[in-house]
């Protein structure tokens, strides 16, 4: 049932607006990294932006407030589906961060005039005051595989949303790492069936991941990041450790979960942050976590994913991709669950 609609120009939220006390900010995390390299300080956030959710506004300026507090480098967010909503967010952060400018793809899908829709829902940022600095704008390459059209009209927004990755290059003095930015096929509740094929669709957008998001090799360094609808069980997730890391494994136990459900229950396990380092790199990776008291009480349906690395060049080169010289990403993370 459809109530308390929020429409305007190029948002729309049509979910009753949630009560929520929120409770006192966690402290950012400030966890010690290899002094002999260089840090990149990164944040990664499911923002639960989708029609179906309540107005945003207040939450938008709580989540801003929590950015500010822990100042990352880099900020990287899905389910920023509406221009005002990336407006607002904008806004609220521009004293301290630059919007990485997004691929003019993301505004010209036939839903983007009439509603504000921005394909995929993907929204960075980078500090003013980071010595980090984006290498021209995102680029953005829409996922092969999705819902049927006619799933999408009923039942499923995936397709319309038309989801992919957004993907773009960080650079400071002497080094470049790259970046990507995604979210994969719902887990929609249905009949088994359609439980397999939606699996089937995150499996294919997976492999299009393994292949558009091979590690340059000018980069240190190369992380991805974002909401994959994945658990650490599945078959595309061990496909993709077979040539990542996955930084957040630290973080992994069989009752934590990055995404609540509305019944309040955690609901699995299923953002990450993984890493492919060149050769002569060592990574020493420390995760948080920002979590939520309940759905979008205060921030979100998702917990956020903290990352404070250091990038210690080892040898001469940075090119090429090896794991071999990444220790396990166990080693250094802050074990901290919701």
């Amino acid at each position: 049932m459809l109530s308390s609609p929020l429409v305007d120009c190029h948002a729309i939220h049509w979910g009753e607006p949630r009560a929520c006390t929120p409770p006192p900010s966690s402290v950012p995390s400030r966890a010690p990294v290899a002094q002999s390299g260089i840090v990149l300080h990164a944040l990664s956030w499911n923002l639960h932006g989708a029609p179906s959710a309540g107005p945003m506004d207040a939450r938008l300026g709580r989540i801003a407030a929590e950015i500010l507090q822990r100042h990352p480098d880099l900020v990287l967010l899905q389910e920023l589906w509406f221009a005002d909503d990336a407006r607002r967010l904008q806004d609220a952060l521009s004293s301290h961060y630059l919007r990485v400018a997004d691929d003019p793809h993301i505004s010209d899908s036939w839903l983007s005039r009439p509603i504000g829709l921005r394909r995929g829902g993907l929204l960075a940022f980078v500090a003013r005051a980071s010595a980090w600095r984006p290498e021209g704008p995102s680029r953005f390459e829409r996922f092969r595989a999705g819902p049927l059209w006619w799933r999408s009209l009923l039942t499923q927004g995936d397709g319309l949303a038309e989801k992919g990755m957004q993907s773009f290059t960080l650079v400071r003095p002497g080094v470049r790492i790259g970046i990507a930015n995604t979210h994969l096929q719902a887990r929609y509740a249905a009949i088994v069936a359609e439980v397999r094929h939606d699996a089937e669709i995150r499996a294919r957008q997976v492999a299009q991941l393994l292949h558009d998001v091979a590690p340059h090799r000018d980069a240190a360094v190369t992380l991805l990041f974002g909401d994959f609808n994945l658990y650490p069980d599945e078959g595309p997730y061990r496909q993709l450790t077979q040539d990542w890391v996955d930084l957040t494994r630290g973080l992994q136990c069989p009752t934590c979960a990055t995404r609540l459900s509305h019944s309040g229950r955690s609901d699995g396990w299923v953002d990450y942050v993984f890493a492919s380092a060149g050769s002569g790199i060592r990574l020493d990776p420390h995760m948080t976590m920002i979590t939520n008291a309940a759905v979008d009480c205060p921030y979100s349906d998702h917990h956020g994913l903290e990352l404070l690395v250091g990038i210690e060049t080892l040898g001469m080169g940075a090119t090429g991709a090896s794991r071999d010289a990444m220790p396990d990403a166990r080693a250094g993370i802050e074990a901290v669950v919701p």
